[in-house]
């Protein structure tokens, strides 16, 4: 069966639900989907999933963190749908969450991993063939779990942002400077326990703005893009901002 659906992690291995459709003959055309599974062994304990085309073939290509071994596994599509053995890449203490987006600019699609038991995230450059640097590392707040990429300070370079959930609870942000690097992080104050973030544009303005669960204090903070980019020429400072809950 070909698998064309969506990945999802268990235990020591990535699977992939396959649809294939079965159409059932009547008046009104009626279709219904069933699912089939494939397994793809990745690293030690595999916690989350990002898809990009990471050798430039026109195929999705899946990247896993891997929690218990310190790594991200590489796995390239293959033309049939299925996937070539992985490649491992070294990373931080117990990886949570990872994101592709072209962080230096150079068109191919890059990694951010944020490390939960390293309070710092690591950034794997890609070379456009499915191979990347060596890690770059750069400080998070503590136990960085969720991790989201946008142009948070409207300067046309990715920025990052980390969800940090031990106490008291914040989100860092992390100013690209182009070329892959980045100044160092600046906290903005959430609700206890912050793990998943997005950015998106929350409020219609045109500009990404960020959300982040609070796993202990079970609410949602939310932060408008005129907070971030306020004097955003001092957002390399240690300024902390609230966020709204």
């Amino acid at each position: 069966m070909k698998c064309t659906g969506q990945p999802f992690v268990v235990r020591n291995f990535v699977a992939l639900l396959a649809v294939a459709p079965v159409f059932l003959v009547s008046s009104a055309h009626a279709q219904v989907y069933v699912f089939g599974r494939a397994d793809f062994p990745t690293d030690v304990d595999p916690r989350a999933v990002a898809t990009a085309d990471l050798n430039n073939d026109g195929r999705l290509d899946l990247a896993i963190v891997n929690r218990g071994a310190d790594s991200v596994s590489v796995l390239l599509g293959e033309a049939d749908g299925t996937f070539a053995q992985r490649i491992d890449w070294a990373v931080g203490t117990a990886p949570a969450a990872i994101v592709s987006a072209d962080l230096d600019g150079n068109g191919a699609p890059d990694l951010g991993i944020s490390n939960g038991g390293g309070d710092s995230v690591s950034i794997l450059l890609g070379h456009g063939d499915g191979t990347f640097q060596g890690p770059a590392s750069y400080a998070t707040g503590r136990s960085p779990a969720g991790i989201a990429v946008g142009d948070f300070n409207r300067d046309g370079k990715q920025d990052l942002a980390v969800a940090n959930r031990d106490a008291p609870g914040s989100v860092s942000v992390l100013l690209g400077n182009g070329g892959g690097t980045f100044r160092p992080h600046v906290e903005y104050s959430t609700g206890e326990g912050a793990t998943a973030l997005v950015a998106e544009d929350i409020n219609g303005d045109g500009e990404p703005d960020l959300a982040a669960a609070n796993e202990q204090a079970g609410t949602l903070s939310t932060a408008a893009q005129e907070l971030l980019s306020v004097a955003r020429d001092m957002l390399a400072t240690t300024e902390r901002a609230t966020m709204s809950d």
